[in-house]
């Protein structure tokens, strides 16, 4: 390959370099002398494009997510003029752009041996290059410029995986590609959000256009980073970052201490502060990096070593936190391009059975999924059940409080673990690395609380059908007693009792926490309603929630006198039926809205258990169906004959993401089940509508929008009457509950009756003259 050198003779901090008819601009951050031409290889020279629909497509997004793995043999790459160096960026062809972002897009790079791809994806060794970011492709070559460049050794094989994960889709970008002779990508898409952790996909020979920017290997550029920079123990982590196939390290730690390892660590014996510095060497020469007064030691200070010092795998795009708060704790830090941070050195005094607010701000695009141990047993070891006190899921700025238990070790440094990471990846542990964000320590001082108690309560289930609730303290200052009083002559000493109340009615409960220090009592008046019994027969099933995403559930559901609001699926299977409650009347028709997930449609289904089997088999039992949509709403007809009444049925609402249609006990992937309780009430006709003195049709019946009443000659009262004599005709509609709805007077022999607002139901009517003849039947209005 030909290049074209110019390098401008300056000392200012950018170099221009031309080469095959391109102009690079090089930063000249790194030590002078290390600096080498960007070279671009093309890899595929196809015209096809494939369709916006059809895949290979790295840029497709004709389902939500697609995941790609493109395999190059190094023969090719060296055909096509690259060597052993640096890839520093990756470009692929676009004809025509999809016009849509896409979230989270990533590129990874591994060498491998593997000679074609294959079904099953390849899901080890891969290095993060580039994002996950947000990115939205153009028509001509897209370049993505890597974050770390990739090493390559010039005879290994390169297999390029890129994925991203949006919650819609809309279509492919069209990409050039070419035609090999063997298996060259494999891809996955669905619509799911989960697709970059998928483990297998669809083999293809079509392989879209490829463009690598490489800087041949060179002499080095010593780079190093130490975690933690500020120590109370002084053992310290290096961890070299050198570019250039480095075969040699020496470090040099400043108290006379040395290393010949590519990431050692080293303990210093006495406080002070450091500069350190690295020499790497290759077969092409070598170079050192010093950073003067790049360690502070002071020894004795702070908490005891963590077991575990969470390593970040593969920093991008700003991830990480930049700023902790906690009660008198405010550090702003870099991002998680510094990885671990230990600032446990300083200490922070807080006071038991407290309660502190925090906040961790991570300043990206996209969310963060943050976690808060606190070591309280001081054992050097975050449980991480018992000592997680903090959690915020997605969050760019995560805020919330801590509280002290009255179990911590008093009048000790402990430490604080605060671990953040993005969103798709999985939540942080205490000792998991973190790919894209970071951890960082501190340190409490815990002190004896010495206030009287205040008393704080609340109950699972303020409204009961079993009479049984769980109660859980809340009392601040660390009381040592409690005393429940539950208003119906039953009292506890636990701190978390469980109650069961063995009549219906309204109690008022009372707690009295007490400590050394004194007590203190909260009464909550008419508390607990206990209504025993008033609940449906149970379910023979109570659906789960396997995977709860991006929204998805049941907000809200309104029929009748039921109007309740709940969280979304994150919440899983929710049983309203003793406390959210509707009676409803056979052969009437009932209005019904239900609140899902505002951008995502969702299938919406709803059963009632006629029956009273708990099973919701029977046909006539799916009673609403609504498929995707989002908040749908519409009507419910109770079916005459339904034979159980004045009872209470259970009602199940199920909402599950488009096209699962799933069916009364059907588990669920990202939806969720809540159960409600109905009444069913049978009609009784009232004593003026039973007697009926003319003869009188209507036609048709059932009807829709309209129909015609006929009057007759009168049968009984009024009999002989010359017409004129018997007056106009009243007809008068009533509802299932002899309620009169509608009044309209009748001129001639035969009128039309529209229905109007009506709803479908069952209704009764009565015709009557001015002589008090009359007549009564039933209109059914579909």
């Amino acid at each position: 390959m030909k290049h074209n050198f110019f390098a401008c003779p300056t000392l200012g901090r950018t170099f221009l370099i031309v080469f095959s008819g391109c102009i690079s601009l090089l930063s000249a951050d790194r030590p002078e002398g290390n600096l080498f031409a960007q070279s671009t290889v093309t890899i595929g020279t196809g015209t096809s494009v494939n369709m916006n629909s059809v895949y290979p497509a790295p840029y497709g997004n004709y389902y939500w997510g697609a995941k790609h793995q493109i395999l190059i043999p190094a023969s090719e790459l060296t055909a096509a003029g690259m060597t052993a160096g640096n890839i520093s960026a990756l470009s692929f062809q676009v004809s025509v752009p999809g016009g849509i972002p896409l979230n989270g897009f990533t590129i990874l790079l591994k060498t491998t041996t593997a000679t074609t791809t294959a079904a099953p994806f390849d899901m080890s060794g891969f290095v993060t290059v580039y994002g996950p970011q947000n990115y939205s492709d153009v028509t001509g070559w897209n370049t993505h410029t890597f974050s770390t460049p990739f090493a390559w050794n010039g005879t290994s094989n390169i297999l390029v995986e890129t994925c991203f994960n949006n919650s819609s889709w809309s279509q492919n970008a069209e990409m050039f590609y070419t035609t090999t002779g063997y298996n060259s990508a494999s891809y996955y898409q669905q619509d799911l959000s989960n697709v970059c952790s998928q483990t297998s996909g669809i083999p293809s020979t079509l392989r879209p256009n490829m463009k690598f920017t490489f800087a041949p290997n060179g002499p080095p550029t010593a780079q190093f980073t130490a975690n933690p920079t500020s120590s109370c123990s002084g053992a310290m982590s290096f961890t070299d970052q050198s570019f250039y196939s480095i075969t040699g390290w020496l470090w040099n730690f400043g108290d006379g201490g040395t290393s010949t390892l590519q990431n050692p660590t080293h303990t210093y014996t006495a406080s002070g502060i450091y500069s350190v510095s690295l020499t790497a060497t290759n077969a092409n020469g070598n170079n050192t990096l010093s950073k003067p007064n790049y360690i502070t030691v002071n020894l004795g200070v702070g908490p005891i070593p963590a077991v575990c010092t969470p390593t970040t795998t593969a920093w991008c795009c700003g991830f990480g936190i930049t700023n902790f708060k906690f009660h008198n704790i405010n550090n702003s830090s870099a991002d998680g391009s510094e990885g671990y941070k230990d600032f446990s050195c300083g200490l922070d005094t807080v006071t038991t059975g407290q309660t502190y607010s925090v906040s961790v701000s991570t300043l990206t695009p996209s969310g963060h999924n943050v976690r808060v141990w606190i070591d309280l047993n001081n054992d050097g070891t975050f449980n991480p059940a018992n000592e997680l006190v903090f959690s915020a899921d997605n969050s760019s700025i995560a805020s919330g409080t801590i509280f002290i238990p009255g179990s911590t070790t008093l009048n000790t440094p402990l430490r604080m673990r605060v671990s953040a990471d993005h969103s798709l990846q999985p939540v942080p542990t205490p000792c998991g690395n973190p790919q894209f964000g970071q951890a960082e320590d501190y340190a409490l001082y815990v002190k004896p609380n010495t206030n009287p108690p205040v008393a704080k309560f609340s109950a699972d289930d303020t409204v009961s059908c079993s009479g049984t609730i769980t109660f859980t303290d809340q009392s601040q200052n660390v009381p040592t007693l409690w005393t429940w009083n539950f208003g119906d002559g039953g009292v506890s000493n636990s701190q978390n009792p469980i109650h069961s109340y063995t009549a219906s009615g309204t109690y008022s409960v009372s707690l009295l926490a007490t400590n050394g220090n004194g007590n203190n009592t909260l009464v909550k008046i008419n508390y607990i309603d206990v209504t025993l019994g008033n609940t449906p027969i149970a379910p023979s099933c109570q659906p789960s929630t396997f995977s709860y995403c991006c929204g998805y559930g049941i907000y809200k559901v309104q029929l009748g006198t039921i109007n309740n609001s709940s969280a979304d699926a994150i919440d899983g299977y929710r049983d309203y039926s003793c406390d959210a409650q509707a009676t409803l009347s056979e052969g009437q028709s009932y209005p019904i809205s239900i609140q899902t997930c505002p951008t995502l449609t969702q299938d919406t289904k709803v059963w009632i258990d006629f029956n009273k089997n708990g099973l919701f088999t029977e046909l006539n039992e799916l009673v609403f169906t609504s498929l995707t949509s989002i908040n749908p709403s519409g009507n419910i007809s109770i079916p005459m004959g339904v034979g159980i009444y004045n009872t209470l049925l259970r009602m199940r609402v199920s909402s599950e993401n488009s096209g699962a249609n799933q069916q009364s006990c059907t588990a669920l992937i990202k939806g969720q089940v809540e159960d409600y309780g109905i009444k069913i009430l049978q009609f009784v006709g009232t004593n003026e509508l039973q007697v009926a003195d003319y003869k009188c049709q209507i036609y048709p019946n059932p009807f829709s929008e309209s129909a015609v009443l006929a009057v007759n000659l009168p049968l009984a009262k009024g009999v002989g009457l010359p017409p004129a004599d018997r007056g106009d005709f009243v007809f008068v509609l009533y509802d299932l509950y002899g309620r009169a709805i509608r009044t309209q007077t009748i001129l001639n022999e035969k009128t039309t009756l529209e229905r109007g607002n009506l709803n479908a139901g069952v209704y009764f009517y009565k015709v009557e003259n001015a002589t008090g003849a009359v007549v009564t039947g039933k209109i059914v209005i579909q």
